[in-house]
């Protein structure tokens, strides 16, 4: 039995790649709204790490925040109003996306 190649994929590296930017494009350019429909970008974009501005804590989602009873898996966005940054008390607000 012949041994499949690169040839014989589907998708070729180009169309990978291409997709692949055409991913983040969508993400920093579609309007808000537009992203939400799309679950590849809704995905990508609930995921995203967010670093506080006072003291440069960051919060990843797949770790979530033990120490406030924060499960891992949940997003940025899904955090209580009264969440604060675990090491230096700043709120929601004083975090940015990286």
């Amino acid at each position: 039995m012949p041994r499949k190649g690169a040839s014989d994929h589907p998708l070729s590296r180009r169309e990978v790649l291409a997709g692949s930017l055409g991913l983040a494009l969508a993400i920093a350019v579609f309007p808000k709204k537009l992203r939400a429909a799309h679950p590849r970008v809704m995905a990508a974009s609930s995921m995203r790490m967010y670093v506080c501005t006072m003291c440069g804590y960051i919060y990843d989602p797949r770790q979530g925040d033990p120490s406030s009873q924060i499960r891992s898996g949940t997003p940025f966005e899904r955090l209580p109003t009264s969440w604060v940054c675990p090491v230096c008390g700043a709120d929601k607000s004083a975090f940015e996306a990286l």
